[in-house]
């Protein structure tokens, strides 16, 4: 269930980081559970998805971080409004 729910997230643009950090921790769970049952080489395949959700994580992630830009129509309203304080 939580595999669905990360890849519907990773299909919305603005959800794609939280989709990404949902399946990051789904896979490090199956690497455990794999590794706790000796079933060693099912790893390779949940350590690339790992490592594609945080590639994933990261990409989207920066563009959180980085300040929007306003709209000009926003900045001169409030620039109006200011003026008329």
């Amino acid at each position: 269930m939580a595999e669905l729910a990360a890849c519907a997230l990773l299909l919305v643009p603005r959800a794609a980081v939280a989709g990404a950090a949902l399946f990051a921790a789904v896979m490090l769970g199956a690497m455990f559970t794999h590794a706790a049952h000796n079933e060693m080489s099912r790893l390779p395949f949940n350590l690339l998805l790992f490592a594609l959700s945080l590639v994933v994580l990261f990409a989207r992630g920066s563009r959180l971080l980085k300040p929007r830009a306003r709209k000009l129509d926003e900045v001169v309203v409030a620039d109006e409004v200011d003026a008329r304080v």
